[in-house]
């Protein structure tokens, strides 16, 4: 009989991304001295601030670096994970059509981040592509698209793993077809492309997984006759021959069932644009599933319909769904079960994981509310997390 491994559950730290700070405090004496008033001792630096390698010149980027050394020893918080922001998030970026392009992120950006943060021993987590429609409308279009970011995304890890293989890459999942991973099943499949890839799981991101649910026959059956689409589940994604057919069905002025038959078959064939799993749209299934492959979670407060990176204060709270034990449980469950599908299931398990806080803020907002609200939720989560360091078996 096979000795049942014993589990080795990971170190929980409590994160603060500094995209709270964007164009306020800049300066990584500012957004530092703010975090640690108001009681944070990690940071998530997001490359929004001030930061970005594509357009930041070298010389700006190594007096960062070092003025990033010398205020991390002053104010007694450190910077443990950098990650893309909203500047990185407006391309299709790996996924792009021209391939000097793609190797332009590469080199310019990806490489450059990897050998800096491999020198301080950071993670680099990253949302940076998506699928553009024309090839969203083609099965053999979109994989092509998927084997060439698989592709990039194998070449940045087997780098860092050559430059020393301190840096740690974990891929964002989101909450769209075009911007996988998306599902849990397709963010496994991403998880498979690499022994160095992890994920990033951000637990608002469960807000689209709803809309793109697989039909029913009957719910194909009820669009065609009422000739419209309907909202959920979403038939906005058809492929072209898909479209082509739709179409034609809302001309006639009767369809028959072989017709309806017909055209539910190629919705079948289109399998990859849809979540045939409910619990996609579960952020505590996602933290069951890939909680342990999660060096970085993402907390924002949601009600579950919209993901708007709200704090977690006492308003928040009462219509939000996620709950400081709740996550802490998920996570746990996700190192106590096994894993199906997943080449590197046990191996890839992380000792550390980092619950970062990406909370945005309003134009209009004055500073000290933002300070308010960033206070409220770290007192909210430290009564779930007394220290940083502990281990997941302690706090649960």
């Amino acid at each position: 009989m096979k000795k049942p491994m014993s589990i080795k559950y990971p170190k929980i730290y409590l994160v603060l991304d500094n995209c709270f700070a964007l164009k306020r405090w800049v300066e990584p004496a500012e957004w530092m001295k703010i975090t640690k008033e108001i009681g944070f001792d990690y940071v998530e630096a997001s490359f929004d601030n001030e930061i970005d390698f594509l357009y930041a010149p070298d010389s700006y980027i190594e007096e960062w670096f070092y003025t990033l050394k010398e205020c991390e020893d002053q104010y007694g918080v450190k910077v443990v994970n950098f990650h893309t922001g909203y500047q990185t998030y407006r391309t299709i970026g790996l996924a792009h059509s021209n391939q000097a392009y793609v190797d332009g992120l590469e080199n310019i950006w990806f490489k450059k981040a990897i050998d800096k943060l491999s020198k301080r021993g950071n993670g680099l987590g990253f949302a940076f592509h998506a699928v553009p429609d024309n090839k969203m409308k083609s099965k053999a279009a979109y994989r092509e698209s998927e084997d060439q970011v698989r592709d990039s995304l194998n070449r940045l890890c087997d780098y860092a793993d050559q430059v020393g293989g301190t840096c740690k890459l974990s891929i964002e999942a989101m909450y769209a077809p075009h911007q996988p991973p998306w599902t849990i099943a397709t963010t496994k499949e991403y998880l498979n492309y690499n022994p160095d890839l992890y994920i990033t799981v951000d637990v608002g991101h469960m807000i689209g997984q709803k809309k793109f649910q697989f039909p029913s026959l009957d719910e194909v059956e009820q669009a065609v006759n009422e000739r419209k689409k309907l909202e959920k589940p979403s038939f906005v994604l058809f492929s072209q021959k898909a479209c082509e057919t739709w179409e034609q069905l809302k001309a006639k002025d009767t369809v028959a069932k072989e017709e309806i038959d017909t055209f539910y078959k190629l919705i079948l064939e289109d399998d990859y644009l849809y979540s045939k799993d409910a619990r996609d749209a579960d952020p505590y299934a996602w933290l069951e599933e890939l909680g342990c492959y999660s060096p970085i979670i993402h907390l924002q407060q949601t009600n579950g319909i919209s993901a708007s990176h709200a704090a977690f204060t006492t308003e928040t709270n009462r219509t939000g769904i996620i709950e400081p034990k709740k996550v802490l449980q998920a996570i746990k469950a996700s190192y106590e079960k096994a894993h199906e599908n997943l080449l590197y299931e046990e191996e890839k398990k992380v000792e550390a994981i980092y619950l970062s806080f990406e909370i945005f803020s309003s134009n209009t907002d004055t500073t000290q509310e933002i300070k308010d609200r960033l206070k409220e939720t770290f007192d909210y989560w430290r009564q779930a997390v007394p220290a940083d360091g502990l281990s997941l078996d302690e706090l649960v």
